[in-house]
């Protein structure tokens, strides 16, 4: 099984700017459709927080990470349907389970729920509901 891995909080659509000195993620965007055309097994590993380089002394809880895998996920809808999904997370217990979860329930809703599309307010104001 393929497991294509982008790093850091970019989403598949944004560019890069250098981040591993690579300008953006088409390549791995286009593995992913080929991979879904041929019926190939394969399974999307994105990250919701990276603590390496961005947090390591203090952590940080950047919610940019959720509303990202969320246009991740509306992204391979389109382009690579048949894609499995799997969660990257290392670091600070305390505030990037919000970051999970949020990538879960994306996951599960795949763009909508019984609320409509799901947007980056829309996906926390859900997912943080009483």
């Amino acid at each position: 099984v393929s497991a294509p891995h982008t790093v850091q909080m970019y989403s598949l659509a944004d560019p890069l700017v250098g981040s591993y000195g690579r300008r953006s993620f088409e390549d791995i965007r286009a593995m992913m459709k080929l991979l879904d055309q041929e019926g190939k097994p394969q399974v999307f590993f994105p990250e919701t927080s990276y603590w390496v380089d961005f947090d390591n002394s203090v952590p940080l809880f950047l919610p940019l990470y959720a509303t990202d895998r969320l246009r991740d996920l509306q992204i391979l809808a389109k382009e690579a349907p048949r894609a499995g999904h799997l969660n990257f997370e290392s670091g600070w217990a305390f505030g990037y389970w919000i970051n999970n979860a949020a990538q879960a329930y994306a996951s599960w809703h795949r763009g909508s729920d019984s609320q409509g599309p799901l947007t980056g307010d829309t996906l926390f104001t859900t997912l943080l509901a009483p």
